[in-house]
């Protein structure tokens, strides 16, 4: 059994309610507050851990499902959940076979050229065997063991489409996929519901090794999926694994992402881009809320930039639900959060365009003069005789 203060940090992370993140939830938190109509809708599927604590900000206008195979980490959720409109599921996501891509996808491999048996996150599992094994379902969930805990029955999958029809939701704004493995299958199952949904944005575990196949689960694949279906690429967050004959040190408190190592696997998120003019129609069809609701999932997802390029191209739509200049100055801050006095965002404007050097790294430096060199022994006796001729010499 692990020791109390091994397993305590993830026990700490994955409890709830955890806090908010803190500035990167300001701008959503007057969204929220402006939603009278609609509430924000999302699916997470792969919970373990919980519901990521920003969307929590939606408040009573928040309403999630989330799915995951460990029948043992649902139940722990549901008797830890507060929120009346969380729900948690127990279940295997899959496409099932009246799909009709089922055919392309029965019996091939989720992906090939998998080298994560050769990382030291794999070696340190082994070498803790007999120790996960004989563990709780927390030590195992600690190192990735989902399928040594109690689980759903793979024999009975679900679709997303019936987990979303079994609640009557047919609007939701955001999509998290990451059930190891079927990931990619479960998103070309949804690929054609995404519009019918009406989503807004997603979060789908990548990955960088694979082979070229069409149905393996590769950021290409995924790539051209999204865009396919109208999604732009916004944020990409890169986890390096270390090949385990020369192991490197883990980012965490477990054995997974490493400091140095090979790029393996990333969070990549696909969002609307409603701003751009081959997209602004579909921003007109949509409701002002729905609208305010990307601008916040672009801040929640650090692109606090795209979300003020909508308040401001949408300006008179937004100013009948919230205060925009209020709201620009928030993203402001979450922009300058490096940054002791932070500027409402006319100032920062007017920083920008005087060319301020804060948007420079080190700009100062390089503007500085160069340091005066030290004069050797002989070019200081060669000057001062040099001066002295010319004060007596003339005399």
């Amino acid at each position: 059994m692990f020791r109390q203060k091994q397993l305590q940090p993830w026990m700490d992370a994955h409890a709830l309610p955890r806090t908010e993140s803190g500035m990167t939830t300001e701008f959503a938190k007057i969204v929220a507050a402006a939603l009278q109509r609609e509430q924000f809708t999302l699916l997470d599927l792969g919970c373990s851990g919980g519901i990521d604590p920003a969307w929590r900000v939606f408040g009573n206008r928040f309403r999630a499902l989330g799915i995951d195979a460990s029948a043992y980490e649902c139940h722990r959720l549901v008797g830890l959940e507060q929120h009346p409109h969380v729900h948690y599921r127990a279940a295997f996501v899959r496409m099932l076979p009246d799909h009709p891509a089922y055919r392309d996808f029965v019996g091939k491999p989720f992906s090939t050229h998998h080298p994560f048996k050769r990382t030291n996150a794999h070696r340190t599992v082994r070498l803790l065997d007999e120790t996960i094994e004989g563990g709780s379902s927390e030590d195992k969930l600690l190192f990735n063991q989902w399928a040594h805990t109690e689980l759903a029955n793979e024999a009975e999958p679900i679709s997303v489409e019936i987990a979303l029809a079994e609640r009557k939701w047919d609007d939701v704004d955001f999509i998290k996929i990451d059930i190891d493995n079927a990931d990619f299958e479960v998103l070309t199952a949804i690929a054609d519901n995404l519009a019918e949904w009406k989503v807004l944005g997603t979060k789908l575990e990548v990955n960088f090794f694979g082979g070229t196949t069409p149905t393996e689960a590769t950021f290409h694949n995924t790539d051209r999926v999204m865009r396919n279906k109208g999604f732009t690429l916004v944020g990409l967050e890169p986890r390096s694994y270390s090949m385990s004959p020369l192991p490197a040190r883990y980012v965490n408190t477990v054995a997974a992402q490493t400091h140095t190592g090979r790029v393996f696997q990333a969070d990549a998120y696909y969002v609307l881009d409603l701003a751009s003019d081959d997209d602004r129609a579909i921003a007109h069809s949509m409701s002002d809320e729905k609208l305010a609701k990307l601008a916040a999932i672009f801040s929640i997802c650090n692109q606090p930039d795209s979300a003020a390029e909508l308040m401001i191209l949408f300006r008179d739509l937004f100013s009948t639900l919230l205060d925009v200049e209020q709201a620009l100055d928030l993203l402001a801050f979450q922009t300058q959060e490096d940054r002791a006095e932070k500027r409402a965002y006319k100032d920062y404007i007017k920083e920008f365009e005087a060319d301020s050097p804060y948007f420079y790294p080190r700009r100062e430096q390089h503007l500085a003069p160069a340091p005066v060199r030290a004069l050797t022994l002989i070019e200081r006796l060669r000057a001062a005789w040099q001066a002295f001729s010319q004060k007596f010499g003339s005399s």
